[in-house]
């Protein structure tokens, strides 16, 4: 089926519409049908390297371009825990006068941790032209594009593995699909 990836390219398009012509039939969608596909044109756009721009309370670099924010999102970093200190070991505790004692041994101590995602701030995420821009409650962060290897996008959220450094996950209510969309075609431009 040509929507099957998600994307609906003018050639889909134009395939779909010879077959009509070719079993004399006239292509009528229902408005739910015709909004999926204003939708899948516009991610096959995008995809094409056709991103649109949209204006944003952020200053942006000369020659710098928006193309997708998201609002209040929950900025993730995978974190490694300290969960308990394990001791053990022969020890000796020899009395000397009331309430004064001598210990005396051998203590092996071992740290007990585990990775854990945990939040790091509360930010709006800005895809542009040259980076992803994370305005934060606490601090802003900003991820050169060239410096993403690669993202998963969720139905809830957003990976973005560095080249070096801790993978920024972004989770909240957002188009997720549609800013995966932005930054895969922007850094593939930023790439070349």
């Amino acid at each position: 089926m040509a929507i099957a990836d998600r994307r609906y390219s003018a050639s889909e398009e134009q395939h779909l519409q010879t077959l009509a012509d070719a079993l004399g039939a006239k292509l009528q969608f229902d408005p739910q049908t015709t909004t999926l596909l204003a939708r899948l044109r516009l991610l096959g756009r995008i995809e094409e390297g056709d991103l649109q721009s949209c204006d944003v309370p952020i200053l942006l670099q000369r020659g710098e371009v928006c193309h997708q924010a998201i609002a209040g999102i929950v900025y993730k970093e995978l974190r490694t825990v300290t969960k308990r200190v394990n001791y053990g070991g022969p020890t000796a505790s020899i009395k000397i006068v009331k309430g004064l004692r001598w210990r005396m041994g051998s203590i092996a101590v071992q740290r007990v941790t585990q990775d854990v995602v945990t939040d790091v701030d509360h930010v709006d995420v800005y895809i542009t032209s040259k980076k992803v821009f994370l305005k934060g409650v606490r601090k802003n962060t900003s991820i050169p594009l060239t410096k993403v290897a690669h993202f998963t996008v969720y139905n809830d959220g957003l990976q973005i593995e560095k080249g070096s450094g801790k993978a920024v996950y972004l989770v909240g209510a957002g188009d997720w699909e549609m800013a995966g969309a932005c930054l895969d075609a922007a850094a593939r431009k930023a790439h070349t």
